[in-house]
């Protein structure tokens, strides 16, 4: 429910080399809520503190263990050092995220990968590839992002994983099957408008398809959550749906 990147799915219907418009912007949300949280139970503790605990050590603590107001005060106290200990793991857990965004956004400029489909034992540098989409998810084991584009008018669709590693290097996919397969985690609900734009079957008509009816997205007139507009720069794409 928390969102952990903001701007975490992009997309430029006419692609873009402009890499801003897909950049992924960090939230400090986890961190925010278990502050307010921490406030709200350090306040709780010392109320009870003043009203409860003063007058149970003027007269020996040991004496009133078992009565209702020490209870109380033991359970609040340990209920704080819990949401303390909650607070600090959301903000380290916050400034790593960060870290491996920022990695994720100077990849996505400076960045290279390498074919996994061509015998290519060459790196292709980002900078060459003309962006359509971009997503980021968070997992246990690093930041994964996908992204789709272009390179002289053939679609590649690209991953990386930004975890503790220092050195980063995506693996770009040519084959469209092996798009068409992966296109969800990369454009999710824009999967459908990406595959018109590259002149990649999508749907019934699809090479080993079995679908009957397949499930449209919004037509482009009806859109409710655009995408970000292309730049002035922005080039259309040299492949048309076939």
């Amino acid at each position: 429910m928390i969102p952990k990147i903001r701007n975490a799915l992009n997309f430029v219907e006419h692609g873009s080399f402009d890499r801003s418009p897909f950049f992924f912007r960090p939230t400090w949300a986890r961190t925010t809520a278990s502050g307010a949280i921490c406030l709200v139970i350090l306040v709780l503790s010392t109320t009870c503190a003043i009203h409860y605990m003063e007058p149970l050590l003027a007269t020996g603590l040991f004496d009133h263990i078992y009565k209702p107001e020490a209870v109380v005060g033991a359970v609040v106290v340990c209920l704080l050092m819990y949401t303390v200990r909650d607070f600090l793991i959301s903000f380290r857990a916050d400034i790593v995220m960060n870290l491996r965004i920022a990695q994720a956004n100077q990849w996505l400029s400076y960045g290279s990968f390498l074919s996994a489909d061509h015998n290519d034992d060459q790196p292709i540098s980002m900078g060459q590839m003309l962006l359509i989409t971009s997503r980021a998810k968070d997992g246990e084991d690093g930041l994964q992002v996908a992204c789709l584009a272009t390179l002289r008018g053939e679609p590649v669709l690209i991953t990386a994983k930004f975890d503790s590693s220092c050195m980063v290097q995506g693996i770009g996919y040519r084959e469209p099957d092996q798009i068409r397969s992966m296109l969800e985690e990369a454009a999710g609900k824009w999967r459908y408008n990406v595959a018109e734009g590259v002149g990649i079957e999508f749907g019934p008509n699809a090479p080993g398809s079995l679908m009957g009816t397949p499930e449209r997205g919004l037509p482009r007139k009806e859109r409710k959550e655009p995408g970000p507009l292309s730049t002035p720069n922005s080039l259309a794409l040299a492949g048309g749906r076939k």
